[in-house]
């Protein structure tokens, strides 16, 4: 009797962090570098707006977190100031020191 609890309690115990491990891991690492890199963010700035949003739209919010960003980066590389410039080179993942490509 003791070895089939043990059993079904490993199994409960394994139902729950393997799923809970791949999320992690997913959410935390995989996302954010394939959506950084398909609209040209780093992958902090991917996480950061993620928790942005979601604290001023909620929901909403985290859906549309990652779109946004891009377009917001997007404006700042159409406008002729140095400053915003650097700021789309900052979600970009560069150093304020790094080239600035046309």
């Amino acid at each position: 009797y003791q070895r089939r609890v043990h059993g079904s309690v490993m199994r409960q115990i394994l139902a729950f962090a393997i799923p809970l491990l791949v999320h992690f891991t997913v959410g935390n690492f995989v996302e954010p570098n394939i959506l950084g890199n398909r609209f040209e963010l780093a992958p902090v700035i991917v996480l950061l707006s993620l928790i942005l949003w979601a604290l001023l739209w909620g929901v909403a919010g985290m859906v549309l977190s990652v779109p946004l960003m891009a377009v917001i980066r997007l404006l700042l590389l159409q406008s002729k100031s140095p400053g915003a410039r650097m700021a789309a080179g900052f979600l970009e993942g560069r150093m304020p020191n790094s080239p600035v490509q046309p």
